[in-house]
C-alpha cells in the first residue's frame, strides 16, 4: 500500500522516507492493506502531541481513522504565537 503524505507548517521538517523530498506529497510505502492515520506518524517520527488535525482526501478525520490505497493525507500543526 502506498499513500500520498504531505506535511505543513513546522511539520514539514519531518523525514518522510530516505532519499525522499520532505513534506509535499511524498509517497509512503506500508506492507498492510491499511493503517491508522497515528501508523504514519510513527512512520515519519512525528509527536502526536504535535499534530493539530489530520485530513485524508480533502476530510478531517481523527487520528485513528483508516488510511488505505491510494489515499492522499495532509498532517497539520499546532500553531504557536504571540
Amino acid at each position: 500500500m502506498v499513500v500520498s503524505v504531505r506535511t505543513h507548517g513546522s511539520l514539514s521538517s519531518h523525514s518522510v522516507e530516505e532519499g525522499v523530498d520532505k513534506g509535499d506529497g511524498a509517497p509512503v510505502a506500508f506492507s498492510q492493506k491499511r493503517v491508522k492515520v497515528r501508523e504514519i506518524f510513527a512512520r515519519l517520527h512525528i509527536p502526536e502531541e504535535a499534530v493539530a488535525f489530520v485530513a485524508i482526501n480533502g476530510v478531517k478525520c481523527t487520528k485513528d481513522a483508516w488510511v488505505t490505497d491510494g489515499d492522499k493525507v495532509a498532517i497539520f500543526p499546532l500553531v504557536a504565537g504571540g
